[in-house]
């Protein structure tokens, strides 16, 4: 059976086919593959003049070129076009805004200086005179204005990048060099169609050879186009009386449908996203430490250049310093003594993946089912 020039398929195997060439971004001499270059051009690089490069597959998926879908988020996508990530690493302006509750503890308290091990505690200073406990706490009707140093809560993560792949099997990619010529008005004979209807390819041309459409959702008729549509039914669209869709690729890649560990795919099920805004439930468990100073206290009011630091009150009648801290407890205080941080900025959510045209049968052999 020969296969049209530009035609890709993927082999389960890495060795070299006689007329196919590997997908992995070689350049090669135009004089040696001219129909080829005749197809695909330098949409994939190269010269033009001597040579062009074939399209490169290593570590990418492919995708289907096209005007994608707005309403879904995906974006128009040019044949030769590669974009995603491997990995990504977030910033502080991909996180979701959040903030922490700072906890203390209702015992009085039993040091007089902040470390690791202590909280806010209720305080054990009396003033002078009048013996009465100093108080250390307010309620507030408006959200506190004032704002202590950045680094008055601790930074935690390491920003390291993560993986941003989606499950994949690795495989060889490979073109077709020496076959059928196709083109539009080309007509193989009924006894020479070899191709099973409802087949799926990717061509790195740019039209649609006879007996092939690209798949973009277009609408069919069924009685012209009887014997596929009792293949594919409605699974991508139409009323099932008069019209039935092709499958819509543009801009998506495809998967395998089926039940995987985490997830259940039905043929023609659509999902993904090309970008992602993480909300709080996505970040893993963390916390900050609170910060603070060891020296004496030097200042009655909080500012931005101010930290909690060791008191200064003398305790009455008693010789040592005044205590506001005690051993680190569970109470929460109120959520907005730490400011809040991050603007959900969305994070590409693309995996590697080069863009050309995936095309399906619709000229063709019946496909009969495998014997049992």
């Amino acid at each position: 059976m020969q296969e049209l020039i530009g035609t890709i398929k993927m082999m389960p195997y890495s060795k070299e086919l006689k007329y196919w060439l590997p997908c992995d971004g070689r350049k090669v001499l135009i004089s040696s593959y001219t129909e080829l270059f005749s197809i695909i051009g330098t949409k994939f690089g190269g010269d033009g003049q001597t040579h062009f490069t074939l399209p490169n597959f290593s570590e990418k998926a492919a995708g289907m070129a096209g005007d994608g879908n707005g309403a879904r988020g995906i974006s128009t996508r040019k044949v030769g076009e590669v974009d995603g990530v491997s990995e990504v690493s977030l910033g502080i302006y991909n996180l979701p805004e959040h903030n922490h509750f700072v906890n203390a503890t209702i015992d009085t308290a039993t040091d007089e200086a902040p470390s690791e091990q202590v909280t806010f505690a209720m305080p054990m200073i009396k003033d002078p005179v009048s013996q009465v406990d100093v108080l250390n706490f307010a309620y507030s009707l408006k959200p506190p204005t004032l704002k202590l140093p950045k680094d008055t809560v601790s930074s935690t993560g390491d920003s390291l990048p993560h993986n941003n792949m989606q499950p994949y099997t690795a495989m060889q990619f490979m073109i077709c060099f020496h076959g059928i010529y196709p083109s539009k008005d080309y007509v193989p004979r009924p006894d020479k169609r070899e191709e099973y209807l409802g087949s799926i390819k990717y061509f790195a041309g740019n039209f649609e050879p006879y007996g092939w459409k690209f798949c973009m959702g277009q609408l069919m008729q069924i009685r012209r186009d009887a014997a596929l549509f009792r293949l594919i039914g409605t699974t991508y669209g139409g009323d099932g009386n008069v019209t039935f869709a092709l499958p819509n690729l543009q801009g998506q890649v495809a998967v395998g449908a089926g039940e995987a560990e985490f997830l259940k795919l039905e043929l023609g099920a659509k999902g993904g996203e090309e970008k992602v805004s993480l909300r709080t439930n996505h970040l893993p468990v963390h916390n900050h430490k609170f910060r603070s100073t060891d020296v004496d206290a030097e200042q009655f009011m909080p500012t931005d250049k101010t930290y909690v630091a060791s008191s200064n009150v003398p305790a009455g009648r008693d010789t040592n310093k005044g205590k506001t801290f005690a051993k680190a407890g569970k109470t929460p205080m109120a959520q907005d003594m730490i400011d809040y941080s991050g603007n959900g900025i969305p994070h590409d959510n693309m995996m590697p993946t080069l863009f050309l045209y995936a095309m399906i049968c619709v000229e063709g052999v019946f496909p009969p089912p495998n014997p049992s």
